[in-house]
């Protein structure tokens, strides 16, 4: 049988012989084996091949960072982006006018930047969204962020609330193994988790920190952990 790595990616599998899910929608798997009736003598290490962990040439050798950046969100993606937004506003405006009259169809280009300021507000923290386009007064000192000359605050915001990144025609709310949330996300994800199977492979010797995998079961407390990453 097969199981995949999580139950809503449909694309990465790995093998699981002699073995059951514990349940139907559950990748956890036990052995499915007739118990032993005698007592073992001898022991039979597993003998693994050495392998050393592999970078692709374009990880390794990229002209810039931008290219690697690119590799993980290239046009076709971004194109994507820029197709589903448009759509939904236009259906949206349909809806509100006085949405239709302030709104103006995003391009690849624009798309593109609102990212790269969402980057940089990671990197530059503020107490406020807005901080980063506020003005200097007299009584109030504050950092003058490049970012207010390439985008205005009111098209910024207007960006962070209609940007999608999924279909919304293709979502189907009635789908109980795979809730919208992940279904918004599905696309991207199985991109991202393929384009990164591509440009690494893993040696002998891999180490996964418990605390670094995302809990989804019924526990509504939230641990962080800021030493990890």
């Amino acid at each position: 049988m097969e199981a995949a790595f999580n139950a809503f990616d449909p694309d990465l599998y790995v093998a699981t012989l002699h073995s059951r899910p514990e349940k139907p929608i559950d990748n956890t798997a036990r052995p499915d084996e007739e118990p032993a009736t005698q007592r073992g003598y001898h022991f039979e290490p597993l003998n693994l091949e050495e392998r050393d962990p592999d970078i692709s040439t374009i990880a390794s050798q990229a002209a810039a960072p931008v290219d690697l950046f690119l590799q993980f969100l290239p046009e076709k993606i971004v194109e994507k982006w820029v197709q589903y937004t448009n759509e939904a506003a236009d259906r949206y405006s349909r809806e509100n006018h006085d949405f239709s009259r302030s709104w103006k169809p995003v391009n690849l280009a624009e798309v593109y930047l609102f990212i790269g300021i969402i980057i940089y507000i990671g990197l530059h923290r503020e107490a406020d969204l807005r901080s980063y386009w506020a003005a200097n007064t007299f009584e109030k000192f504050l950092p003058d962020h490049p970012i207010s000359r390439l985008m205005t605050r009111d098209r910024f915001f207007q960006l962070f609330r209609r940007v999608r990144i999924y279909n919304e025609a293709a979502l189907d709310p009635t789908e109980s193994h795979d809730p919208l949330n992940y279904q918004k996300v599905d696309e991207y994800s199985n991109f991202l988790q393929n384009e990164a199977i591509s440009l690494w492979k893993p040696g002998l010797r891999v180490a996964v920190d418990e605390c670094i995998i995302g809990y989804k079961g019924r526990s509504k407390i939230t641990l962080t952990i800021p030493s990890k990453p």
